[in-house]
């Protein structure tokens, strides 16, 4: 447990702020093709469902964390982090399960790196995909502008197999 400060402690509105931040955070780049995959209405009445999920969840989360903290007699100066939230739950859980306690700290920690490793990967393949999709349309404006007005270009671009395939046909002279 790391001591926590009052400059440390956050209102009520800055804790809402910072859950819409953690919530937002990557899934604001899928929300289009979500939208697409799930339709308008399906999405409309998914997206605050799952909305008042996740909300929930962060409060059962937090109320654990009160609950634990007030069990285990803790300072009221400190907080919990995930790994010994998960640690405290197992200790003062089923006897069955104490001996679990250790593992399941290390397991918080491992699925908390490899979530974040997720959200970079993530935001990797966003960016480059953003990145071919401007490189593509760098090399269709600059073949429109090269060729003369006599020829009307035709563009097929594959991005899945990153090719472009550019053509011009002889237009019609009236």
């Amino acid at each position: 447990m790391k001591p926590v400060n009052s400059f440390d402690k956050t209102n009520f509105l800055q804790s809402l702020m910072h859950m819409i931040k953690g919530n937002f955070g990557t899934g604001i780049l899928a929300m289009p093709a979500s939208f697409n995959h799930c339709g308008l209405i399906n999405a409309l009445i998914g997206l605050p469902v799952l909305c008042l999920i996740a909300t929930y969840c962060v409060h059962l989360l937090v109320r654990s964390s009160q609950h634990l903290e007030n069990k285990m007699k803790c300072n009221s100066s400190s907080s919990l982090e995930y790994a010994e939230l998960a640690k405290g739950a197992f200790v003062t859980g089923p006897k069955w399960m104490r001996p679990f306690s250790g593992s399941m700290c290390l397991l918080v920690d491992l699925v908390q790196i490899l979530c974040q490793l997720g959200i970079c990967c993530v935001y990797l393949v966003f960016i480059v995909d953003n990145f071919k999709m401007v490189r593509i349309m760098r090399v269709v404006d600059s073949f429109t502008k090269t060729q003369s007005s006599q020829f009307s270009p035709s563009i097929e671009c594959n991005l899945e197999t990153d090719t472009i395939q550019l053509q011009h046909k002889p237009t019609k002279l009236s």
